[in-house]
């Protein structure tokens, strides 16, 4: 049996509600599902995305063909091949369904007999082998997962029953079937990615080894991960477990501490203390700060106890790195490299 996947990225999705994919609520300058504009799905959380993680699974299950659906803009995943991407236009999310209908279309007419359509959205563990077994053995032409929070992005279509309804859209196809879908609720780990805590819940998790997800890089000491070309200053101290990014530089008397991350091409300054935190990629954080309990993108910082996100202005505590900055740190005495 040909199995393939459609993987979309961003917006918010739903086949009860007219517009499936329609833009999520605006909540102050962010949006459900996003930091600093940017789907949490495509951020890299420990050196990779969610959106890499899950095609490279797919992968890893024979899944062929994967299409990825991506506005126009959005990042895409590093150093993964064999999927193809096919752009949306950007702020347009209407445009979602026609250009999923045309990738489905195309996936019938080469013979596909299975289509798992993704929306990230949500990082879900699953189970390819036991949720194709139980779409086979519900004999259903349409099977979504489920959790105990309620329905997720993910189902999985029988190609030639939805292609056979005939319905002129994929949406109206699936609107159609609505009351033919089995619910699958084995994902081994969900985690929605709906905001700046999800992040840190999927960062703690994949430290406590409650998920799959690992820290690219290596394991130098127990609990401490270093990427590639990351630098921690001989004077800096670093209490896993813990997550230092490519290309990222941590200063003398820096600590990084209880479950923090770094993502790549960060600069932890001189003295600042990190702690039950992450710092997403190419954020600069000037010297002697006190980072605890919270989530930096750019130039905001979502405190998570109190609930609060704050955009810091003066660019001696924050800001989003320069490159000039990489060719003059990997030069100060006493870094190293792992």
């Amino acid at each position: 049996m040909r199995v393939g996947a459609i993987v979309v990225l961003g917006g918010s999705a739903s086949i009860e509600r007219p517009s499936p994919f329609a833009a999520v609520a605006v909540q102050g300058e962010e949006t459900q599902e996003r930091l600093g504009g940017t789907p949490i799905a495509a951020l890299d959380i420990l050196g990779q995305s969610a959106v890499h993680r899950t095609i490279a699974y797919l992968q890893d299950c024979g899944l062929q063909p994967i299409t990825l659906v991506v506005a126009e803009g959005m990042p895409v995943p590093a150093n993964l091949s064999g999927y193809s991407t096919v752009p949306m236009p950007a702020n347009e999310t209407d445009a979602i369904w026609p250009v999923m209908g045309r990738v489905f279309d195309k996936y019938v007419q080469a013979g596909t007999e299975t289509i798992l359509l993704i929306r990230l959205g949500a990082y879900v563990e699953f189970d390819f082998s036991d949720l194709l077994q139980f779409h086979r053995d519900n004999m259903q032409p349409v099977t979504r997962l489920v959790d105990s929070a309620g329905p997720l992005d993910f189902w999985m279509l029988d190609a030639l029953h939805c292609a056979a309804a005939g319905s002129d859209s994929l949406h109206e196809t699936l609107a159609r079937v609505k009351d033919s879908i089995a619910y699958y609720d084995q994902a081994t780990y969900v985690n929605r990615l709906s905001s700046a805590s999800d992040v840190r819940h999927l960062v703690v998790d994949a430290f406590s080894s409650r998920h799959a997800v690992r820290p690219s890089g290596r394991e130098v000491k127990p609990g401490i991960w270093l990427d590639d070309n990351a630098n921690v200053h001989s004077r800096a101290r670093v209490a896993g477990p813990v997550y230092v990014g490519r290309d990222t530089r941590v200063q003398a008397t820096a600590l990084l501490a209880r479950f923090s991350s770094v993502e790549r091409s960060c600069n932890i300054g001189c003295g600042t203390v990190v702690a039950d935190s992450s710092i997403l990629a190419n954020t600069h954080l000037g010297s002697w700060l006190d980072v605890s309990h919270a989530v930096i993108f750019g130039s905001k910082v979502a405190h998570l106890r109190h609930n609060v996100t704050v955009d810091i202005q003066d660019d001696r505590l924050l800001r989003r790195r320069v490159s000039v900055f990489r060719r003059f740190l990997p030069n100060f005495p006493g870094m190293r490299e792992n």
